[in-house]
């Protein structure tokens, strides 16, 4: 998936994907960045009750979403980066 852009995934660009949405590129950071904290909260609190299998998926699932969405801010920071250098 890392390999496919806004354009690709949407059909628009990033640019026109934060205007569909009514935000601003730092919004949208801020927004994935506040997500993963609470996905870190939550798989803390998950990996306490140490739940059986086949409940304990329940922690590889949130894992993955937060690999998921580390991976998906980063290619922000990195559009914002590449962006602000043609300006």
């Amino acid at each position: 998936m890392s390999n496919y852009t806004y354009d690709d995934i949407y059909g628009i660009s990033l640019d026109e994907y934060c205007k569909w949405h009514n935000l601003k590129l730092d919004d949208l950071i801020k927004k994935v960045q506040v997500d993963i904290d609470i996905l870190k909260v939550n798989l803390d609190k998950t990996l306490r009750k140490k739940l059986p299998y086949p409940e304990s998926y329940l922690e590889t699932v949130i894992f993955q979403t937060i690999k998921k969405k580390e991976k998906h801010l980063q290619h922000l920071l990195d559009w914002k980066v590449s962006d602000s250098a043609l300006e």
